[in-house]
């Protein structure tokens, strides 16, 4: 069974050419991705303050 794991990335700040989203961590869980960048031309003009991501093991790869 492939692991499974969804995080919330919240707008932090917008670069040249990219948009900072920082991670935000479940109550008592340390940050599993962190910082994440979105390049502009995905994230648009008006970007989205908050993304839903979701991390799925591919070909049976199982994480811890």
């Amino acid at each position: 069974m492939a692991q499974e794991k969804t995080i919330t990335i919240r707008l932090e700040k917008a670069t040249k050419n990219t948009i900072k989203y920082e991670e935000v961590p479940a109550d008592g869980e340390p940050p599993i991705a962190g910082t994440v960048y979105l390049q502009k031309w995905f994230a648009g003009a008006n970007p989205t303050q908050e993304w839903e991501v979701t991390f799925r093991a591919k070909n049976g790869a199982q994480g811890k």
